[in-house]
C-alpha cells in the first residue's frame, strides 16, 4: 500500500469502514476493483422504495453512472 498519499492528506482511514457499515446495514455489499498503481473503485447497489411525492423523473436515470470521490 503506497502511504505517501495518506500521509499528505493525513485522516484515520475509518471512511470505508463507516461506509461498510451503513451499507451493510441496508443489507447489500460494497464491490471492490482495484489496480495497481491506478487505484481503487468501490461501489454498490442499494434498493430504495419509491418517493410517492417526487416527480416522474427516474431515480435510476438521476444516480446513473454518479461517482463520488473520498479522500
Amino acid at each position: 500500500m503506497d502511504k505517501s498519499r495518506s500521509k499528505k492528506k493525513g485522516g484515520t482511514g475509518l471512511g470505508l469502514a463507516i461506509v461498510k457499515h451503513i451499507i451493510e446495514g441496508h443489507k447489500t455489499k460494497i464491490k471492490l476493483k482495484s489496480k495497481i498503481n491506478q487505484g481503487s473503485r468501490f461501489s454498490f447497489n442499494l434498493k430504495l422504495a419509491p418517493n410517492k411525492k417526487r416527480k416522474k423523473k427516474s431515480l435510476r436515470k438521476i444516480l446513473k453512472k454518479q461517482e463520488v470521490s473520498s479522500v
